[in-house]
């Protein structure tokens, strides 16, 4: 059901981006039709939608990145950054192995200039991607688990909680224990 609620979000989001004539708000629209959709087609099992929806929630973010460049609003073009690399992300992840290796080039870049312009945004989401991605990635393509480590940490440090005593996320968290006991067992470099 809620699944159905981020869909019919992304559609009204696109079509009130189609309808709009202010640059700012139609990036906004895009970003968060991008955001929507993100968690639209990660819900779903069926490889076809969710290469089908991440690809239009990259496309979204990719235009919410030319409605934001030059306008000097950092924090919110590093969000259209982010939200179009983990929906390149997943879509990679879809396609396969090689569809998502052949993604890594333009998913670090988005990355890169996601921490250039403000790397706290969505709970310093850039440097959980970038853990996350150099723990799946192979040796042969830059894959390590040390370098998965280095980003981890910095993104639960920067977000630990006394109250809770971890990460404020959830998903950082996780990720950590992932890249820590694979150091653990000895995988990785």
């Amino acid at each position: 059901q809620q699944c159905l609620h981020k869909q019919k979000a992304a559609d009204i989001y696109a079509e009130l981006a189609a309808q709009e004539s202010n640059e700012l708000l139609k990036a906004d629209y895009k970003m968060k039709e991008a955001e929507s959709i993100y968690y639209y087609a990660n819900t779903h099992e069926e490889k076809d939608v969710k290469i089908e929806f991440h690809l239009r929630g990259t496309e979204a973010g990719k235009v919410a990145i030319a409605l934001f460049t030059g306008k000097d609003l950092k924090t919110k073009l590093a969000e259209a950054y982010y939200q179009t690399a983990i929906n390149l992300g997943k879509y990679g992840q879809a396609k396969g192995v090689l569809a998502s290796l052949s993604q890594w080039p333009e998913l670090k870049s988005l990355l890169e200039n996601c921490e250039k312009n403000d790397p706290s945004v969505i709970e310093y989401g850039v440097y959980r991607t970038f853990g996350r991605v150099y723990l799946k990635l192979p040796f042969t393509h830059g894959g390590s688990a040390k370098r998965s480590k280095k980003y981890l940490k910095d993104a639960y440090d920067l977000t630990y909680s006394e109250d809770f005593a971890t990460s404020t996320n959830t998903t950082t968290s996780l990720y950590y224990l992932d890249t820590l006991a694979k150091l653990i067992r000895g995988g990785g470099s």
